[in-house]
């Protein structure tokens, strides 16, 4: 039987199977002594009974189908060009897997090596991924086939822009491209004025097409509540300080309100702030009241960060870390700091004057009052105290940790497929959480402790208890791993980044994606929120950060000018800034103003050009960025491990 005829017979037979009709199929296969198997219909290429129908016909349609579309939107309209553009590089997708599923590897190859060096340069990995494709088989098993076939491409266009397309596709006898289009590509068409050029390469680069436009529109609560009890303690606290030694009242001096209160000390409205019953969270014990009411205390001394006021910076270098270095991770009140290593070890040290303590024995613990002030310290022997210490018991390399808010506890993600629970009082393993079935890259803990999250290869993230050792959401629309994940300050919502080059947000709640963003030309690594939950940075393996605006679902910023993967992304603590860190060894410092003055803009207007972008350009020696950290008084820290001349080439 010869080729062409081979392919035709198996499509009539995935077309008798889908359809029930096995006794026809296994006569059909008699008869025409078939004895290869049979493909799912939904892995193959040629899922519709028409394809045979199109098999006599010269396979030179696809080139001069595709090469038409192309000079088509070059002849037309400087205002459509752009958009129309866009349906070419999905078609130029399928018609090459459509030519492979049919047997025609010679001619898939040939529409390859014809089209492939006219498609936008940041597709080059995928280009590789395609061009490995020439059987059935290969559909089948190459993850870059899989994902194309799974989902629809999304393509965002105007209705004007598209009906100019269609007229053209149906009024040419375009019929190829037209049943293409209707298979594989799903067309968002939206009301106005087409977009511009820049406009529309901001926002490209998705492995599977643009967000659909309604994800974007969906009511979320960005706004971060303020807790009134906490406030009004501080802002006691506050008054208390301003009282002399001669117990007469210091002289006040007019302030703003840095915690958060308003008139007479009641507490400032929170706009845009979740129901504070959406999302069931223990009650704060005392001692964690207390260390709330300390960190207020702390952010009324915060050095003041802006285009005028450059942050200073204290840069850790790790030495001897062997090119072991995982995952640095810091607590909240930058006291301690976690380290993850290749050899599946933990490491944790003290970067302040105050010891690494273990909790006194049992029969001095029995003679403690509980209900007294300061009990965590009380409960700490003293003569215990270390600058470093070390935590045994993942059988991986450890890609990510991260402190509780009250820095009792400590998560850890690692190869071996589990998140860990540790004690920071006992410095031992509490819980191993099971659920990834593969390697956990990231891991997040809630603003206020007892949810975390994780990001694993399995293409899920997933959301966690530390009192349920099962998943209480499993976020799966992935087509690729999820690299990375942040909670909103506000506790409701989780982002992720993927090697899709997507940005996703995430409900807790309801489990749904409420917005999804694409501009990253390759993998996301990074992610921020800004304390008022109103922005979301991201960085990723294209050198840039980019600027997410939550409320109206768009982008605001495009943050280049590094000369590595951004692997690292911090805001100040007021919101002013935003630090960003690559493995060049290059921090930047982005002056807030940037996306502040976006907002008021109609159309997004990106400059290419990142000079005088940036408030300032530090580099380092021989360390590649991994985290960035600010302090609650405003101080950059920076961590990495040192970098030899060897590993610097590599």
């Amino acid at each position: 039987m010869e080729p062409k005829d081979s392919q035709g017979l198996h499509v009539v037979l995935q077309f008798l199977q889908k359809n029930n009709m096995k006794a026809t199929a296994e006569a059909l296969k008699q008869e025409a002594g078939w004895s290869g198997e049979v493909f799912d219909e939904q892995m193959s290429t040629s899922g519709d009974i028409s394809s045979v129908l199109t098999r006599t016909e010269d396979l030179t349609q696809y080139t001069t189908s595709y090469t038409n579309l192309q000079a088509f939107i070059d002849k037309s309209l400087d205002m459509y060009k752009s958009e129309m553009s866009q349906v070419l590089w999905p078609l130029f997708v399928y018609l090459y897997l459509d030519l492979v599923g049919r047997g025609c590897t010679k001619d898939a190859k040939q529409f390859y090596g014809r089209f492939s060096m006219e498609q936008d340069a940041f597709r080059d990995d995928e280009l590789r991924s395609l061009a490995v494709i020439e059987t059935i088989e290969h559909i089948q098993s190459v993850e870059m086939a899989r994902m194309f076939r799974l989902k629809k491409y999304v393509v965002r266009m105007s209705r004007e822009a598209f009906q100019c397309l269609l007229r053209h596709l149906q009024e040419g006898d375009q019929s190829l491209l037209l049943n293409t289009m209707n298979t594989h590509v799903s067309v968002d068409v939206y009301e106005g004025m087409p977009r511009t050029t820049r406009e529309i390469e901001a926002v490209a680069g998705g492995i599977a097409g643009e967000g659909i436009t309604a994800v974007n529109k969906t009511k979320v609560w960005y706004g971060v509540r303020k807790d009134p009890e906490l406030l009004m303690a501080a802002a006691a606290d506050q008054e208390e300080e301003e009282i002399g030694e001669d117990g007469k009242p210091k002289k006040k001096k007019p302030k703003k309100d840095t915690a958060g209160t308003g008139k007479k000390g009641k507490p400032a409205p929170s706009a845009n702030a979740p129901p504070a019953n959406r999302v069931p969270f223990p009650e704060l014990k005392n001692h964690e009241k207390e260390l709330k009411i300390q960190a207020l205390r702390e952010t009324t001394k915060k050095a003041k960060v802006d285009s005028n006021h450059m942050p200073s910076i204290c840069f850790y270098t790790l030495l001897n870390a062997h090119e072991g270095l995982c995952c640095v991770s810091v607590s909240d009140d930058s006291t301690v700091v976690s380290t993850g290593f290749a050899n599946s070890s933990i490491r944790l040290w003290a970067i302040a004057p105050q010891k690494l303590k273990s909790l006194k024995t049992p029969s001095e613990l029995e003679k403690i009052d509980l209900e007294s002030s300061n009990l965590m310290e009380k409960l700490c022997d003293d003569s215990s105290g270390k600058d470093q210490r070390s935590l045994i018991g993942h059988s991986g390399p450890v890609y990510s940790t991260c402190f509780s808010p009250d820095r009792s506890l400590l998560v850890s993600a690692s190869e071996d497929g589990t998140a860990r629970l540790w004690s920071l009082h006992t410095y031992s393993n509490l819980v191993v959480y099971k659920g990834h079935n593969c390697p956990v890259w990231d891991i997040d803990f809630g603003p206020r402790g007892y949810y975390f999250a994780t990001a694993a290869y399995d293409h899920t993230a997933r959301l966690w208890a530390t009192d349920n050792v099962q998943p209480l959401r499993v976020f799966s629309d992935r087509l690729l791993d999820v690299n990375c994940i942040r909670f909103h300050p506000n506790g409701n919502y989780i982002a992720t980044g993927s090697s899709d080059r997507t940005c996703r947000l995430w409900d807790i709640t309801s489990g749904q994606c409420v917005r999804l963003f694409t501009g990253h030309k390759k993998d996301v690594l990074s992610l921020d929120f800004s304390p008022d939950g109103r922005f979301l940075a991201s960085g990723g393996g294209d050198c840039r950060a980019l600027l997410w605006d939550i409320a109206e679902g768009r982008l605001v910023k495009e943050l280049p000018g590094h000369r590595g993967d951004v692997h690292t992304l911090c805001f100040s603590r007021e919101g002013e800034v935003l630090a960003s860190g690559c493995n060049g060894g290059i921090v930047k410092v982005w002056d807030g103003k940037l996306w502040q003055d976006s907002l008021k803009e109609e159309t997004l207007e990106l400059s290419s050009d990142s000079a005088g972008a940036a408030l300032g350009t530090f580099a380092t020696k021989s360390t590649p960025l991994r985290l960035l950290h600010f302090t609650r008084r405003n101080l950059l820290l920076g961590f990495g491990p040192f970098q030899t001349e060897k590993g610097r080439q590599k």
